[in-house]
């Protein structure tokens, strides 16, 4: 972890060095840090496609599914063939539609 937030440090317009810690910081368990990392890369790469994909993610994770909804949207937008950001969105689709209905 300490090397990626070295590289974030030398390098902060690097959007791949956030995604790879965001990634780390995930795989770990930390989806608060994993989120506040995706979303400062994306502040810096805002049509990197994986950033705003993981974005979402966590999101989705962290039951913000309108939020997610957004970040798989702007995914796509960035990577129209991004099979992932398409087979999520539309799982949070479902699942919007679900809590909609639910009573």
């Amino acid at each position: 972890m300490a090397a990626y937030r070295n590289a974030i440090d030398a390098a902060p317009r690097d959007a791949r060095a956030y995604l790879r810690l965001g990634l780390l910081l995930a795989g770990g368990g930390d989806l608060a840090g994993a989120g506040e990392a995706f979303a400062l890369g994306l502040a810096r790469a805002p049509r990197d496609a994986d950033l705003a994909y993981n974005l979402g993610v966590v999101e989705a994770m962290r039951g913000n599914i309108e939020a997610a909804i957004a970040r798989f949207r702007q995914a796509l937008a960035a990577a129209p063939g991004h099979v992932a950001a398409r087979e999520n969105l539309a799982a949070a689709l479902a699942e919007l539609e679900r809590r909609r209905v639910a009573p």
